[in-house]
C-alpha cells in the first residue's frame, strides 16, 4: 500500500514537470509533436529518477503483537423477555395497534371537500 502511494507521488510529479516542459516548449512555438516530445520525454526521465531514488528498506515493519480475544456481545442487548403487559404509555406497541388507529373520515367528506374547493376556485376567477 505504501508502495503505491510513493509512485502516485513520483506520478504526480513527473506529470507536473512534463506539464512545465510543455509550457515552456509552447512558450517557444514549437510544433506539437516536438512539445509532445519533450514532455513525455520528461515525464519518463523524471518518473525513472524518481524509482531508483525509493526508500532503502523493503517496507515497513511492525512489530509482533499479541491479537485480542474477540469478545461476544453482553447478554444485556439480547432481548429474550416477550412482551407481556403493555404499560400505560407504550407508544411504539401503540404505534402498530390497528384499534387505536384515528378512524377514517366518512366517505361522503371527500365529496364535500371537492365541492368547496370548486366554489373557491369559481370565487376566485370571478375577483379577476
Amino acid at each position: 500500500m505504501a508502495q503505491r502511494i510513493e509512485n502516485g507521488v513520483d506520478a504526480a510529479a513527473a506529470l507536473l514537470l512534463a506539464g512545465a516542459v510543455m509550457y515552456c516548449a509552447t512558450e517557444f512555438d514549437l510544433p506539437v509533436l516536438l512539445t509532445t516530445g519533450w514532455g513525455v520525454f520528461s515525464f519518463l526521465v523524471c518518473f525513472w529518477r524518481l524509482g531508483l531514488i525509493g526508500s532503502p528498506s523493503d517496507g515497513f515493519q511492525l512489530s509482533d503483537f499479541a491479537r485480542p480475544a474477540i469478545q461476544p456481545d453482553p447478554p444485556e442487548l439480547l432481548l429474550d423477555d416477550v412482551l407481556t403487559d403493555i404499560g400505560e404509555d407504550p407508544r411504539v406497541v401503540r404505534l402498530f395497534d390497528p384499534s387505536a388507529a384515528p378512524q377514517a373520515a366518512p366517505p361522503d367528506a371527500t365529496q364535500a371537500l371537492y365541492d368547496a374547493l370548486i366554489e373557491l376556485r369559481r370565487k376566485f376567477i370571478q375577483q379577476s
